[in-house]
């Protein structure tokens, strides 16, 4: 019962009016398209719980809103494999 709270939650917390893709990058690798509707930090929420070990954004951009759609933030990322997210973060340690 406390997991499916817990999952629950996390959930609802990892950004309302989100949403993530799998897809092949330019380069050829393994990424993911994020959209969110609400705002810049949903989507860096989500990316968190894609990539936790950490991620690199690839390409981003505000969509501006129209009389015909709400404004909206999307990118695209790519996981980091664990070794270089430690290796990066030791790097940012020095």
């Amino acid at each position: 019962m406390k997991t499916s709270i817990f999952v629950l939650l996390i959930t609802l917390l990892s950004g309302c009016g989100s949403s993530a893709s799998r897809i092949t990058t330019p380069a050829g690798g393994s990424g993911y398209f994020v959209r969110c509707s609400e705002t810049k930090e949903g989507c860096f929420r989500k990316a968190i719980s894609i990539c936790p070990a950490g991620y690199q954004v690839l390409d981003s951009e505000n969509i501006s809103p129209t009389k015909d759609r709400s404004a909206y933030f999307e990118m695209l990322i790519q996981c980091d494999s664990s070794w270089k997210n430690v290796n990066r973060i030791l790097q940012n340690e020095n």
